[in-house]
């Protein structure tokens, strides 16, 4: 009885620690492809082969299951979160449709290139990837499946480039592209090109720069109203997506995402570009990219919960990331130490000069205050710039805090915003020129010359405001590998 007993209890223990941690059929709803579970690495897999298109390299036909078949791979992390790793197949004509998809579907895309010659059609392979819950994950490659999907609905067969001749005679105003690219450029035979150089190490210990092919560039050829811009972004860790994102949304197509080189430090992921049109609208999609490429994000949901993150500064009050943020965690200031006094919680390894700054804040109680805001150019705890707005008294102010005395810049009064609601504080810093806006509204103006230098970013809160800060996000920042 005991041996049938103890036999029982080990089949049930083994038929438990086999269950898949996904929920597989669900996966297979949201993404709208075919999966299956792999025990023996922990993955939930779905695939989808490209069989409704003929391909032939070489002239030989190749079959789906010889490298045609898109894929998403699932797999259960830490934490509650799951890591997706993809790789999509895509005609010529999908690439663009395929890429907005994923970007919007939240999902990061991370290599677009080739795996053949000589094939017919031209076949595209766009890796894609991402990290959180199983649920959004799956959806957004269902988006990008559906983008895909949709093209092959409107024409079964992948369409040939088609496109309009540029100007024989190229006549850019380069003048006009350096005022909108903020960038200096050379001309030749009415083109004009600008290339701006970053700097790596290389495995002998050597600096390689601009001149051996590490730079982001940009050319332009044909008329000012008939123009097309092609060119390079050289991007570091966390540059690449929002690049991306900023381009599609310019409607230029990016053609390709590879590496260039191996055991550079830092890495560089370049991405290869095209578009056609006005070339003062083409140079804006360029410079919308390069201000996104100046962009870093802070939305601590892959942060430790009960702690200080990694590269914040407390300098009064108890600040640590908490479980209640606008979509997962956020960084809480629950304990403020005292009724008095500016708590600070801030960088100092982002280099804020010119730019933007903005973060979701919640006012969570306070009694004599309530609220916060962002500091920027941030010296220390005493000598810095701060917006805030405080639900008790339903003003916005910007302030400059100089020796850790507050002077007052502007203020709107009688705003509506209440406690326990998120606001989006955001300012706008261009030389001694300062803008404010609260919820995507402009309401304050300023003009100081105070700190002109860059300085470090932060979150702020007055007194007693226990509040709660989120999807902090910085453009025009400097970083390693410029």
């Amino acid at each position: 009885m005991k041996k049938a007993a103890v036999a029982f209890l080990l089949a049930a223990t083994s038929a438990c620690s086999a269950a898949p941690p996904l929920d597989g059929p669900r996966i297979d709803q949201l993404t709208g492809a075919k999966g299956t579970w792999i025990e023996a690495e922990g993955v939930y897999k779905v695939t989808q082969p490209r069989a409704e298109v003929a391909v032939t390299v070489d002239g030989a036909k190749l079959p789906p299951f010889a490298g045609l078949t898109s894929w998403a791979a699932f797999k259960a992390g830490n934490d509650g979160r799951v890591m997706l790793m993809g790789d999509l197949v895509l005609f010529e004509d999908e690439v663009d449709a395929a890429m907005g998809a994923a970007l919007d579907g939240g999902l990061a895309v991370t290599a677009l290139h080739n795996h053949f010659l000589r094939e017919e059609p031209r076949v595209f392979f766009m890796h894609i990837g991402g990290d959180g819950d199983v649920e959004a994950l799956a959806a957004g490659v269902g988006k990008a499946l559906a983008a895909v999907k949709a093209v092959r609905a409107a024409a079964p067969q992948p369409a040939p480039g088609a496109g309009k001749p540029l100007p024989e005679k190229s006549s850019i105003d380069g003048a006009a592209l350096e005022g909108i690219l903020g960038v200096a450029g050379t001309a030749r035979d009415g083109m004009w090109k600008a290339v701006i150089g970053r700097t790596v190490t290389m495995p002998c210990d050597c600096e390689a720069g601009k001149e051996m092919g590490v730079n982001t560039w940009a050319a332009f050829v044909g008329s000012d109203a008939d123009a097309a811009v092609d060119g390079d972004f050289a991007t570091v860790a966390g540059e690449l997506q929002p690049v991306l994102r900023a381009l599609h949304k310019a409607g230029i197509r990016v053609v390709a995402i590879h590496s260039h080189m191996e055991g550079e430090s830092p890495r560089i992921v370049f991405l290869h570009y095209w578009g056609r049109g006005a070339a003062a609208d083409l140079a804006r999609g360029v410079r919308s990219a390069l201000d996104a490429q100046r962009e870093k994000r802070f939305d601590f949901d892959a942060d430790a919960p009960g702690a200080l993150p990694g590269g914040w500064k407390a300098e009064k009050g108890n600040w640590k990331v908490g479980e209640k943020g606008r979509a997962g965690r956020c960084l809480a200031l629950a304990d403020t130490g005292g009724n008095s006094g500016f708590n600070l919680c801030w960088r100092a390894d982002v280099g804020f000069q010119d730019g933007e700054l903005e973060a979701q804040v919640r006012a969570d109680a306070g009694e004599a205050d309530q609220g916060g805001g962002v500091a920027w150019r941030v010296k220390d705890a005493r000598n810095y710039y701060v917006a805030r707005y405080n639900p008790l008294e339903s003003n916005f102010r910007v302030y400059v805090v100089k020796d850790g005395t507050r002077k007052q810049l502007a203020s709107a009064e009688g705003l509506g915003v209440k406690s326990g609601e998120w606001f989006r504080v955001r300012i706008e810093q261009r030389g001694d020129a300062i803008a404010c806006f609260l919820n995507g509204k402009k309401l304050l103006e300023a003009t100081d010359a105070t700190f002109p230098e860059a300085g470090g970013v932060g979150l702020w809160s007055k007194a007693d405001a226990a509040s709660s800060f989120d999807d902090v996000v910085l453009t025009g920042v400097a970083g390693k590998g410029r």
